[in-house]
């Protein structure tokens, strides 16, 4: 993990009309469009989001709402929940 944020929630992005991606999303990520050829059903909303000085190795985290850490081996495919305290 490299960095950290508090979840606030988030936006269901297939629920709202218009042109979404260009209110959330920084015009830097245009220059990608694999990025965002299907779209983006949801946008997370954080705050106090901050890029860690010292990475903490995956398998030292718990999910939110899991009874055990990720496998030594585990690869997020995206943003995930992670419990603070256990």
């Amino acid at each position: 993990m490299s960095w950290q944020a508090s979840y606030i929630g988030f936006l269901d992005c297939l629920k709202v009309s218009g042109t979404y991606e260009n209110q959330y999303r920084p015009p830097t990520t245009r220059q990608y469009p694999s990025d965002n050829r299907f779209g983006w059903p949801i946008f997370w909303e954080v705050e106090a989001l901050q890029r860690i000085d010292d990475p903490i190795a995956i398998h030292h985290l718990r999910g939110l709402g899991m009874k055990r850490s990720f496998q030594l081996d585990f690869i997020p495919e995206g943003p995930i929940l992670i419990q603070y305290r256990w």
